[in-house]
């Protein structure tokens, strides 16, 4: 498990569960990634507790962090804890996504269709950032612009009503990981 701290109020767990392929031999998906959070926010905070709510996004307790984002990939996990909203994405490289970039890809974005990797760096800015809004954003691919992605300093920059945010991002030659800052 890899801990990022973020800022002093905010700090990201990623890992990978190299087992992921064969505890789905025996369980759904949604079984094996819920309790492989569950049980590694017991490892960080023995008194965690976890709320999954229909609709909503999850809520955490027993910690000193009063907000927390999840993603998971195919065995990849991250967990983004924080007393602000915030939002995390952990996406797995699958082949081609561009075969499916007009369901997230806008008019003003399309400098980046060219480049894969600006692809899921799009893709997964736009996951975070949804999480980080609780899911109040009606038509994510045309409410949310990626203005740019800074590959030195790995940022992205992103519009949304009128209204500047900025992103960070790891990349690997696995995954990339994206979280929101502010």
């Amino acid at each position: 498990m890899v801990k990022i701290e973020v800022n002093p109020t905010s700090l990201i767990y990623y890992w990978e569960d190299m087992s992921y392929p064969d505890k789905l031999v025996n369980a759904k998906k949604q079984e094996v990634e819920r309790k492989e959070i569950i049980e590694k926010m017991k490892e960080i905070f023995p008194l965690a507790e976890i709320k999954h709510q229909t609709g909503l996004a999850p809520t955490v307790s027993h910690t000193n962090y009063s907000h927390i984002s999840i993603s998971h990939s195919q065995g990849l996990y991250a967990i983004y804890l924080s007393n602000e909203n915030i939002g995390i994405d952990i996406q797995r490289y699958k082949g081609e996504l561009s075969k499916g970039r007009n369901y997230f890809i806008n008019e003003r974005e399309e400098c980046f269709l060219s480049d894969e990797q600006a692809l899921y760096l799009i893709w997964s800015a736009k996951e975070a950032f949804y999480k980080k809004m609780g899911g109040e954003i009606p038509d994510l691919k045309n409410n949310v612009t990626i203005l740019s992605i800074q590959t030195p300093i790995k940022q992205i920059v992103l519009e949304h009503d009128n209204k500047l945010y900025k992103l960070s991002y790891l990349e690997s030659k696995q995954f990339v990981l994206m979280w929101t800052l502010n």
